[in-house]
């Protein structure tokens, strides 16, 4: 990675460790800063430069990614219209300008000029790059300084020279980077601790760049030490003084019957600001054969080890009539996949699954069971982008599975942080039929995977190009002997699409709804209906398509869940 940080004041230093953030420069805590696309001021443009065109895709990427400090940062940036000079963070795409950007609250000392060059960002650039690249220069614009300074590297001044030559850099440019910053004073104008090689701040170079011979990783993603380290710089209030929503983005949900407690109800599994995740109970039969107009709500706490913003997902199934036994998965703050299980709507037990997945990731997860063993397959995103499942057959330890290699190919490969969905079309789920659904980086088509019980194999159905990271969650509509299998997703005008997978040349229906920007989507089946639900105003809102009906319901807020100035959520 080549980064020159801007910065309006140079000079000696001494000594660097690890995330560095200069104190001097950070932004009000809390504080939202607006990030701007905008063309090269005039008579900005030097020999051989030229400008990017800011796409949609290259776009998304960048928002995509620069929203990745918020899960640890108590800092938002909200991008607003094109070329809005007042926005506090204006980003040029010029081809020769390299990637740089001044360092925190510098920023707000330019006016009329750029802040942030993003140089090599075109469509065809790989996701990975995206990601470092961008997380790196969001980095400096909260106020982090480069890695590389640390007292007990020893550079080979030669090395460095010969290799940023080639990347158009003086030889002040290369000291200024690596050896003159600023005097860090531990206790003074700078915070820091150990230095950390994996530190998304860090550049990547080889051995044989330090007299010690200690290479440092080409970096796409933060780094545990980042994460802790720069919570640390902009901690998330605590105790609230507002109610703030449940996060937007995380919630999950499952139909239960409970015979013992004579309940059926919609488990809606869901997270916190604080970070706690949430079990809430939509009671719609309760001791009646009859459904409630208006159900009623229970509400605890299930864990507070997720990751800020985690992905969930959430199965159910029964080992016999009315003992249903509830599994959620979520992320833990070491990126591990971790499961909580419920066993007749009593807690059982949590479980650190034992494997990682990228900070990107969002999961799915399916069941079915055939000759009264029960199967699950779990599907997340690796670091490398990859989807990849891990299969449990009953009591057995969890299994790598094999699912399809499709990195390789452009009209394929996931888009990094893709939504994905799977469902088992299988009246009585008693056999594996599994459609799994996901967005490719290229192009934004959304494709489909089949599962017969041993492959899977790659769908032709194509839908889109849609909006990247759109949220999409697939169900089954009408009753089990015919059903018929749709999914939905959020199309450019914002609006909800349902999209009939038996008819995928055209559109079935547009469902126009209000949505928060960055609403994801869940969809449960109950005797009540097919509910599907999204953000809305502060809380979640569903709208069903009832079980004998052939109309849907208006969008209702059945669930509005707020957080109490002690953390915990209530409705």
């Amino acid at each position: 990675m080549s980064c020159l940080q801007l910065f309006a004041h140079e000079g000696d230093a001494n000594q660097f460790q690890r995330l560095i953030v200069e104190k001097d420069y950070k932004w009000e805590n809390g504080e939202t800063l607006t990030c701007s696309f905008i063309k090269p001021p005039p008579g900005t443009l030097e020999p051989k430069q030229s400008e990017n065109p800011a796409t949609p895709r290259v776009k998304a990427m960048v928002e995509h990614f620069a929203h990745q400090w918020e899960r640890f940062a108590n800092i938002k940036f909200k991008f607003v219209k094109p070329n809005d000079m007042n926005a506090t963070i204006r980003i040029t795409l010029v081809d020769g300008g390299g990637a740089n950007s001044y360092v925190g609250t510098d920023n707000k000392h330019h006016k009329g000029l750029k802040t942030m060059n993003l140089g090599w960002f075109v469509d065809g650039k790989a996701d990975k790059e995206f990601s470092r690249t961008t997380l790196h220069e969001f980095g400096h614009a909260l106020g982090c300084k480069h890695e590389q300074f640390n007292e007990k590297v020893h550079w080979i001044k030669k090395k460095l020279y010969d290799y940023y030559k080639n990347q158009g850099w003086s030889p002040d440019d290369v000291d200024r980077a690596y050896y003159y910053w600023m005097p860090v004073r531990e206790g003074g104008e700078f915070a820091f601790t150990q230095w950390d090689k994996t530190s998304i701040m860090q550049y990547d170079h080889p051995a044989d760049w330090t007299e010690e011979g200690i290479e440092a990783p080409v970096n796409r993603t933060l780094s545990k030490q980042d994460m802790v380290f720069i919570e640390e710089m902009y901690p998330f209030n605590k105790p609230y003084t507002e109610d703030p929503p449940i996060y937007k983005g995380c919630y999950a949900a499952v139909n239960v019957f409970e015979y013992k407690h004579a309940k059926m109800y919609i488990a809606l599994f869901c997270q916190g600001e604080t970070g706690d995740l949430y079990k809430v109970k939509s009671i719609y039969r309760s001791g009646s054969p009859k459904i409630n107009e208006n159900p009623t709500c229970e509400t605890n706490t299930f864990s507070s080890q997720a990751i800020r913003r985690t992905p969930l997902a959430s199965i159910v199934h029964y080992d016999g009539p009315g003992e249903p036994t509830t599994h959620v998965f979520y992320v833990d703050k070491d990126l591990n996949i971790r499961e909580c299980i419920w066993r007749n709507g009593e807690e059982h037990g949590h479980y650190n699954l034992g494997f990682k997945v990228s900070l990107d990731s969002q999961l799915a997860a399916v069941c079915w069971k055939e000759s009264d063993v029960t199967h699950i397959k779990l599907l997340f995103q690796a670091e490398d982008g990859s989807i990849q499942e891990r299969c449990k057959t009953g009591d057995s330890p969890w299994t790598r599975g094999n699912f399809l290699n499709i990195s390789g190919d452009d009209n394929t490969r996931p888009v990094f942080g893709t939504s994905l969905s799977v469902i088992n079309t299988t009246p009585n789920d008693d056999k594996p039929a599994l459609k799994v659904f996901w967005q490719t980086s290229v192009k934004g088509h959304i494709r489909e995977a089949t599962f017969d019980g041993k492959s899977w194999k790659l769908s032709e159905n194509v839908v889109g190009p849609a909006p990247y990271h759109t949220p999409i969650v697939a169900g089954i509509l009408g009753p089990r002997k015919a059903p018929e299998v749709v999914f939905f997703y959020m199309n450019s005008d914002k609006k909800i699409v349902k999209q009939l997978v038996g008819g995928w040349d055209s559109i079935v229906g547009e469902e126009s709804m209000p949505h928060d920007e960055g609403s994801r989507l869940a969809a449960v089946s109950s005797d009540a209906g097919f509910h599907i639900f999204a953000s809305h105003r502060n809380c979640i809102s569903k709208r069903v398509f009832p079980k004998d009906g052939d109309a849907w319901s208006e969008w209702a807020l059945p669930i509005k869940i707020t957080v109490s100035s002690d953390g915990t959520l209530k409705n």
